[in-house]
């Protein structure tokens, strides 16, 4: 949770009586985007999240994760591989896997949930791994660097490997 000093401001102000009722739910609601959308799992450790909404609301938010996060784990990797920056791999990864971390221990009582969440750690290990995005030919994995033919990411354009043609782009419109 990046907000984490708004939602401080937030649970002192419901404390006192002073956060209007739709204040807080949007508040809520934004927390609940995150957890499902990034994932961000930090509302599980944030103090401020147990004054601004209460055990129930927690419940129904973790019982969202469990329904709408785990069976869209698929379009998760998708959208962090697409969006591949920074340094390393490793630091690009560490907050998905962190979150996951989270959400696995809070589910521990649900065995499938549980299982899904290990199984999805297991997955940013291996998509860690395979991001060449930040090596150098050097580092390149086994193999060389990924080709189209051992990656099926449609996003991803082949690399010619044939000698430059002398032909002019426009040589076979016609005029």
């Amino acid at each position: 949770m990046t907000a984490v000093s708004e939602l401080k401001i937030l649970a002192r102000l419901h404390t006192f009586g002073l956060l209007p009722e739709v204040q807080r739910l949007e508040a809520l609601g934004t927390v609940s985007d995150l957890a499902l959308d990034v994932p961000d799992a930090g509302w599980l450790n944030i103090g401020a999240v147990s004054e601004l909404f209460s055990d129930q609301e927690r419940r129904a938010l973790l019982d969202r994760v469990r329904r709408e996060l785990i069976p869209d784990f698929d379009r998760m990797f998708f959208n962090w591989s697409i969006n591949e920056q920074g340094e390393s791999a490793e630091e690009y990864y560490q907050p998905l896997e962190e979150a996951l971390q989270r959400y696995a221990s809070a589910l521990e009582d649900d065995a499938e949930a549980h299982a899904a969440f290990q199984t999805a750690l297991r997955r940013v290990d291996e998509v860690r791994t395979e991001a060449d995005h930040w090596q150098d030919d050097e580092e390149a994995p086994a193999g060389g660097p990924r080709s189209s033919a051992s990656n099926d990411a449609p996003w991803r354009m082949p690399v010619a490997k044939d000698k430059p043609s002398h032909r002019n782009m426009f040589d076979d419109v016609d005029a």
